[in-house]
């Protein structure tokens, strides 16, 4: 089974609940500041290393890689003075932000209409090649 089979950490859900959450109702009388450009990158470069993953089979994610940039952006979200006891962290909304980074990725590897795998694999490989955050989240699966 490749690595992006297995949910590589409870940090990564983590992140990735923040941002789903910012969509719920935020709690009274706190006021929510907008999500960090560290963090939204993050929750980027690990949703779409993991979709990469899932698509490629010759990529798959680098477990201690993910667990590591998790832990560290989540210890910065508490030196920013974030509340991770809250469901939306104490930030606001910030799909389009997520929304917009996303189709960055899209139009720099040329992924609109029908995508191949081997579209996939090789806007990956890229992203490896090139050191990106996503990049640094997958290895080559040998054979």
């Amino acid at each position: 089974m490749k690595c992006s089979r297995v949910f590589p950490a409870i940090g990564f859900a983590l992140l990735a609940g923040l941002a789903a959450a910012q969509d719920a109702a935020p709690e009274k009388d706190v006021e929510l500041r907008p999500a960090p450009d560290y963090f939204v990158e993050a929750v980027v470069a690990s949703t779409t290393a993991q979709q990469i993953a899932r698509a490629c089979e010759a990529l798959s994610l680098d477990p201690p890689r993910v667990q590591a940039m998790t832990g560290a952006v989540l210890q910065r979200l508490l030196d920013d003075g974030f509340d991770l006891e809250r469901p939306d962290g104490g930030m606001k909304e910030s799909q389009d932000k997520f929304a917009a980074e996303q189709v960055k990725f899209m139009a720099k590897h040329g992924l609109e209409g029908a995508i191949s795998s081997e579209m996939i694999c090789a806007a990956g490989t890229a992203e490896i090649e090139e050191g990106t955050a996503i990049g640094a989240l997958l290895i080559a699966v040998p054979g």
